[in-house]
């Protein structure tokens, strides 16, 4: 069985030569890839290459060299990643097997096998134009072709950690001690190029320092890692402790597509503005009603949904937690015909604590 034979692409519009491979039948003498794939029903191959198809790669493009080693087209590139990501695959290593297994993937990129390295490359050279421009066109061709709309927009955000070593996490003073002990020695690139890290550490660590004060919190015993400034630690997902990590942002419409995305260091409702602007942009109106849980729920948010005449449909946050605890279900007795629940009598087990709630809400202590 022969899939593909190698070549080499060259676009109209640029010198540089990308390897991509030919359609070869999958049977020989029998059936082609395209046919075999339309016998078996596998759609989502024919709709990521007619998305493909639509782009622009000339940014892309000009990244590359017009000499050396002909790099693997952008197209093909992309393609590997937006098929994986409709059949669930994220990480590079599943990314990596399924250009090399799946016959629908083997379609879209024109048989070209990276391994994992090569697509985290990819992804670290076009950072910039994925996140950008090439987000916006693509997002549009989606958008366009599922003809769903904006009016009603959820958004939510996560927690990532990064990539850089928690291990490496320094204070103000550890900072300070480093740095004189590279002042010291004789002077190399290498120790240039460290002090000045550190200088820059020192900063951000400063500023961040400065914000936290002002809330009236402990700043002295904040870390900073001088290989990623921007993250900052933060409590992680499902238990996992604290550590160096980003919080990502996006906005969906009703069939779940992303119209807007950005990330932030440690903030999901600072971002909202920049989120409805990005929607603004891809849509050309502003949304009619946003969805949002309780971790939204404060002025900056409401203010800004407010000016744009949205309807926010966003949960009151009340530390539900910590309310559970000092408001047990069992205290009140539930009016089905009033459809209230009224406050029964306080048991003498509560504590002092419980007992000093209840009466600030105008219980009878």
């Amino acid at each position: 069985m022969t899939l593909f034979t190698r070549k080499l692409e060259s676009p109209s519009h640029t010198k540089r030569k990308f390897v991509k491979a030919q359609n070869l039948p999958i049977l020989e003498g029998s059936v082609s890839l395209c046919d075999y794939l339309k016998q078996i029903g596998e759609r989502r191959a024919f709709i990521v290459t007619e998305i493909l198809d639509e782009q622009d790669w000339l940014p892309f493009e000009r990244c590359y060299s017009s000499t050396g080693r002909a790099p693997y087209s952008p197209r093909s590139m992309m393609g590997i990643f937006l098929y994986g990501i409709m059949k669930g695959h994220s990480s590079l290593r599943a990314l990596e097997n399924l250009a090399r297994l799946d016959l629908g993937c083997i379609f879209v990129s024109h048989g070209v096998t990276p391994d994992h390295a090569s697509l985290g490359r990819f992804i670290y050279q076009h950072q910039t134009v994925l996140t950008g421009s090439f987000f916006k066109e693509l997002t549009l061709s989606v958008f366009l072709r599922t003809q769903s709309g904006a009016s009603c927009l959820a958004g939510d955000g996560t927690v990532i950690e990064a990539a850089c070593s928690h291990d490496d996490l320094l204070t103000q003073e550890a900072i300070s001690r480093e740095k004189r002990v590279l002042s010291a020695a004789p002077a190399t690139v290498r120790i240039e190029k460290r002090i000045q890290q550190l200088e820059q550490s020192a900063e951000v660590l400063k500023c961040r320092q400065e914000n936290r004060e002002k809330k009236g919190k402990d700043g002295s015993q904040l870390r900073i890692n001088p290989s990623e400034l921007e993250a900052v630690v933060q409590k992680l997902k499902r238990g996992k402790g604290f550590s160096t990590a980003y919080k990502p942002s996006v906005l969906v419409n009703s069939v779940r597509l992303i119209v807007a995305q950005t990330v932030d260091p440690s903030s999901e409702t600072k971002v909202i503005p920049d989120l409805l602007a990005q929607s603004f942009n891809l849509s050309g109106h502003t949304p009619d009603q946003l969805l949002l849980d309780a971790g939204y729920f404060n002025d900056a948010v409401i203010e800004e949904t407010k000016k744009y005449q949205i309807k926010l449909f966003c949960a009151e946050n009340a530390n539900r937690k910590i309310m559970r605890k000092i408001y047990p279900k069992a205290l009140f007795i539930y009016d089905t015909e009033k459809d209230i629940y009224t406050f029964a009598c306080v048991s003498k087990n509560l504590t002092l604590f419980q007992r000093k709630s209840l009466f600030n809400l105008g219980g009878l202590v």
